[in-house]
């Protein structure tokens, strides 16, 4: 199946990053399965039992201690169900499968795809799926002295990583990677400039979808609160939030970390009704995004223009309804779907600047 793999891989011009994924996501299953055995074996006996029995039980530790072995993983999934994959991350595994069977059965290695009906089951509780944030749970976070008491000089990615996350619902390392140049204007419009362009040599930017490549424009509450005055300190740099450590695969993996631990800390703040749970994480700010857009009365059109500003697949028709999406019009969506009228951040506007004349 690795071969067949590598095969399917080969006619496909995707980043590099997720063939990647796919072939760790396929050598797994090919343990799983038994190292032996050729994809023309493969009965849909053999996946049900997958599927059932062994996939579930992965533990979550497996797709980051990669000295972790396929048994070692199985065995303390079983020892630890609540710590396992994630029902989404199943449905990865699947679809990759899928992908390679489906190229299978096209090349005339086999004649059907066992897979092509499975679904996954996950042991993970349902508190573990993310969710979005609360207005209460949003003034918590904001409250904290991390948000009130920074110097408007000091603002850092911690400062900034959440609020952008807030106005945009972009991906925590979406915002991680921006280049100062990634902050451009069109007629009066700041927006932010996703794309796989880099400004150094050597490192590879990355987005997780061919959609992801777009223009988000820059929220008037964010300008409010002087991001663009924060951009413009950062003129003499490359990189927005330079501070970022560029070692690590992920350059949001140290504040990933840090955001989970700064979660535990807001909720001693919160009533036991309000209190976050293990479901809520730094993705919960595009979940909350898209929550309120679901609020907002909007038509076809700005439906298909959200869309393409959340960086989502809009499908073939959308495109050619539409061609290219207005950025002012994204700009007029996001003010009105996006103003969290129960949550107050005027603590963080920075105070204004007194003239010498």
């Amino acid at each position: 199946m690795i071969e067949v793999c590598e095969e399917y891989l080969s006619y496909q011009t995707i980043e590099e990053k997720s063939k990647e994924t796919t072939r760790g996501k396929i050598k797994t299953l090919q343990e799983l399965l038994g190292k032996d055995k050729t994809i023309d074996q493969i009965t849909y006996k053999d996946l049900c039992d997958l599927v059932n029995n062994k996939l579930p039980y992965l533990s979550k530790r497996f797709a980051h201690v990669h000295q972790m072995s396929v048994s070692e993983a199985l065995e303390e999934g079983k020892k630890n169900p609540d710590k396992t994959l994630r029902e989404k991350t199943l449905k990865e595994y699947l679809s990759r499968l899928n992908l390679v069977l489906d190229h299978a059965v096209r090349c005339g290695y086999i004649s059907n795809n066992p897979a092509a009906k499975l679904k996954p089951k996950s042991l993970a509780k349902p508190n573990e799926e993310r969710e979005p944030f609360t207005d209460k749970q949003l003034q918590a976070i904001f409250d904290m002295p991390i948000f009130t008491e920074t110097p408007v000089d000091e603002r850092n990615h911690k400062f900034w990583l959440p609020l952008i996350a807030l106005y945009t619902g972009m991906r925590l390392e979406e915002i991680a990677q921006l280049y100062v140049a990634d902050i451009k204007s069109d007629d009066s419009i700041y927006f932010f400039n996703l794309t796989r362009e880099n400004n150094e040599k050597g490192k590879e930017k990355s987005l997780k979808t061919k959609n992801a490549s777009r223009e988000i424009p820059i929220h008037s509450k964010l300008i409010k609160l002087g991001f663009l005055e924060f951009v413009q300190s950062k003129s003499n740099e490359t990189r927005l939030f330079s501070e970022l450590d560029t070692r690590k695969r992920k350059l949001s993996a140290a504040y990933s970390k840090f955001f989970g631990r700064f979660i535990n800390k807001v909720n001693k703040n919160l009533s036991q009704a309000d209190k976050m749970t293990k479901g809520h994480v730094f993705h919960s700010f595009r979940h909350t995004v898209k929550t309120q857009f679901n609020r907002y009365n909007y038509t076809e059109s700005e439906k298909d223009h959200f869309f393409a500003t959340m960086g989502w697949s809009l499908g073939d028709s959308t495109g050619n309804k539409y061609g290219k999406f207005s950025l002012k019009k994204k700009a007029e969506i996001l003010e009105k779907a996006l103003k969290y009228e129960g949550v107050n951040l005027s603590k963080l506007i920075p105070p204004k600047k007194v003239s010498n004349s």
